[in-house]
């Protein structure tokens, strides 16, 4: 166990994940290691998404999510904490793509 500052950091500033946010022209690819997230955007979709409750972390059971961001949308990423005595230690990495000016 290798000790990371800035998880905490982030856990003090983000404690329930990412709030209403918009994206413009860009994809996003987010690969949870550990843990999951709850979607939901202002069309009204809602998908929950994570790696199973077992994972270890190391990337055998992980699961993807790719979105592709137009304009005028907003979405969330809330932490997946399931039930009151669950864990809700999350391990995930995104990575943003950008698109073509056309696209933006």
């Amino acid at each position: 166990f290798a000790f990371d500052p800035f998880r905490y950091l982030f856990r003090f500033l983000l404690p329930e994940g990412f709030p209403a946010h918009p994206h413009r022209g860009f994809e996003t690819v987010t690969y949870v290691l550990r843990g999951g997230l709850v979607h939901r955007d202002s069309m009204g979709v809602k998908k929950s998404y994570g790696a199973p409750k077992e994972s270890t972390g190391d990337g055998e059971d992980a699961a993807v999510q790719w979105m592709t961001a137009g304009r005028g949308l907003l979405h969330e990423e809330m932490w997946r904490t399931g039930d009151t005595w669950d864990s809700s230690d999350q391990e995930l990495f995104q990575i943003w793509v950008n698109l073509p000016k056309r696209h933006k």
